[in-house]
C-alpha cells in the first residue's frame, strides 16, 4: 500500500479547520488506502512548514519519510 501523509494546521480556514484534511483522509480510506498519516498541527494555520514552529513540521516530515522508505 502506497504510503500517504496528509499535514494541515488545526486552525486552517481553508481547510475548514481541519475538518478537510480528515475528509480527505475518510475519502481515502473508503479507496481501500490504508497506510494513511494524518498529522494535524494545533494553533498552526494552512502551511504549517511557513508557520513559527516550522522546524518541528520539517522534523516531522523527515521521520515520516525515514520510517516509510527503506534504508
Amino acid at each position: 500500500d502506497f504510503p500517504m501523509l496528509l499535514v494541515s494546521g488545526e486552525n486552517d480556514p481553508i481547510g475548514d479547520m481541519g475538518k478537510g484534511i480528515r475528509k480527505i483522509a475518510s475519502r481515502l480510506e473508503k479507496q481501500n488506502f490504508s497506510n494513511i498519516t494524518l498529522q494535524l498541527y494545533p494553533h498552526m494555520r494552512h502551511e504549517p512548514i511557513h508557520e513559527q514552529n516550522k522546524q518541528q513540521v520539517y522534523q516531522d516530515i523527515v521521520d515520516w519519510i525515514n520510517s516509510n522508505t527503506a534504508a
